[in-house]
């Protein structure tokens, strides 16, 4: 399971070239290469750590150091994506508060500030989720020296936020 994860972040790194915005384009691409090179790094140390690949001391330090590069590397660019979309987000909202001309219209306007709100709450969610990840990956840059306590309890709240997001996305929003 593991190993196909790089492949698949790459995959998704060719498709984010779609991605008509500019700004969303080189976000989305920077974070899934970020993350393709960090599970693929990744991946070596799990094989150092069981013994499938020992490797000299030295070379895993630098495959552990450069995996944590990428992993911040990536949750860096989710996290400008997230800005950039929560200013896009609020620039529609204000857009959508003008009152409209007549019930119709005012209809829509109601609606799509309903949709606006769902969509920003979701951003900020996963902005809240990848601000709590950065800890984990500039722990290990030396950033910041909070203990291991800490770190794990930051990744426990962020895997149980990503199980509510996928348990949401499964039963259609619930």
């Amino acid at each position: 399971m593991r190993i196909g994860k790089p492949l698949e972040h790459a995959q998704a790194a060719v498709k984010a070239l779609d991605v008509v915005d500019p700004v969303l384009k080189l976000t989305a691409l920077g974070r899934q290469l970020g993350y393709a090179g960090y599970l693929w790094n990744d991946m070596l140390v799990w094989a150092h750590s069981a013994k499938v690949r020992p490797l000299p001391a030295a070379q895993f330090a630098t495959i552990q150091r450069r995996a944590a590069r990428l992993w911040f590397a990536g949750i860096a660019f989710s996290l400008a994506s997230s800005l950039y979309r929560l200013a896009d987000l609020r620039r529609r909202e204000q857009a959508a508060r003008r009152v409209r001309s007549d019930a119709e219209k005012e209809g829509e306007r109601r609606g799509e500030l309903r949709a606006i709100k769902t969509q920003q709450s979701a951003v900020r969610t996963q902005f809240l989720q990848d601000a709590l990840d950065l800890l984990i990956p500039a722990g290990t840059l030396g950033y910041h020296h909070l203990d291991d306590g800490v770190l794990g309890l930051v990744g426990t709240v962020t895997s149980l936020m990503g199980l509510r997001t996928q348990i949401a996305k499964v039963l259609g929003g619930k």
